[in-house]
């Protein structure tokens, strides 16, 4: 994961966070009694947020993997293309690597 995503979850998570505790304490009064559990029957909602959360994150986490090792795999015959074509060889040189990597 990239910086800019790992801040962006962390924020998110501490909002959330602080947003269960202000329920709590507003909803923990005498008026309404909560017994010091359930978080004034916000748990519910807060624990859908975060299992949501949670699996956003896995899911991210896996296309990621699957994303980045599709596009850092290159073929030797690709690498060899992009070297003849930075001209870091020469045809004669791509040639016969080429049949070297074919087995020819």
């Amino acid at each position: 994961m990239d910086k800019k995503s790992v801040w962006i979850f962390g924020l998110f998570v501490l909002i959330m966070t602080l947003l269960g505790w202000i329920l709590y304490i507003r909803y923990s009064t005498d008026d309404y009694p909560v017994y010091g559990h359930m978080f004034g029957n916000w748990m519910m909602p807060l624990g859908m947020i975060g299992m949501g959360t949670f699996w956003l994150l896995i899911i991210y986490v896996i296309v990621r993997s699957f994303k980045g090792q599709n596009s850092d795999n290159k073929t030797a015959v690709e690498l060899l293309k992009s070297r003849l074509a930075k001209g870091e060889i020469s045809i004669e040189e791509y040639e016969m690597l080429y049949k070297k990597i074919k087995g020819e």
